[in-house]
């Protein structure tokens, strides 16, 4: 069976083609800016047309810059992509449980543990599960003395492999990124 990313993700196609346009514009901008072109003919099909006033030309780009970010930042906002955070809860998860599973294997057997990851609050705890006389699972929370420095540490951790080992970051975050560095670039006197 082919999966088919775009049924899955209905956006994804407009979003694809809005962050290629949006980098494209991002590139020329910046070449313009730091390759200090100036455009004084422009050849098209077999055409010459001169220049009188380039500045409009660099204005148009900065209009086409705007109307890709407006598109891009539309698009990303419709697809409603959890990938990244995803990704991360279940990185950070894993890190959470890898660093302070050593203190609890005595007390509670290792298949009965798991991280609860509370997006919204932004917290981790680890939880056991027992059973009561109705055969029904109940996640018990394991108090945990974490400190912020560990907790901070686990999110750079979680942060830093799912930028560099997934597609997520570059797919959907680089574009704002190079959007970013493309008007600071603009307004830095170089």
């Amino acid at each position: 069976m082919v999966h088919n990313e775009s049924r899955a993700r209905p956006h994804a196609e407009d979003l694809r083609r809005a962050r290629r346009n949006l980098l494209t514009v991002c590139v020329v901008l910046l070449l313009y800016d730091f390759a200090d072109v100036s455009i004084e003919k422009i050849s098209l099909l077999g055409t010459e047309l001169a220049v009188g006033r380039p500045e409009v030309l660099v204005a148009g780009l900065w209009l086409l810059f705007a109307y890709f970010l407006l598109r891009y930042y539309q698009f990303f906002t419709a697809a409603k992509s959890d990938r990244i955070s995803e990704a991360f809860q279940v990185r950070y998860s894993h890190l959470m449980l890898q660093h302070y599973l050593p203190g609890f294997e005595h007390e509670f057997p290792k298949d009965r543990l798991r991280v609860h990851y509370d997006a919204k609050e932004r917290i981790a705890t680890i939880e056991h599960f027992t059973q009561n006389g109705a055969g029904e699972v109940l996640w018990n929370p394991v108090p945990l003395e974490s400190r912020f420095v560990v907790r901070l540490w686990m999110r750079i951790r979680a942060a830093f492999r799912i930028a560099a080992s997934t597609p997520y970051v570059t797919e959907e975050l680089l574009p704002f990124v190079a959007a970013a560095a493309t008007f600071t670039a603009n307004l830095l006197p170089i």
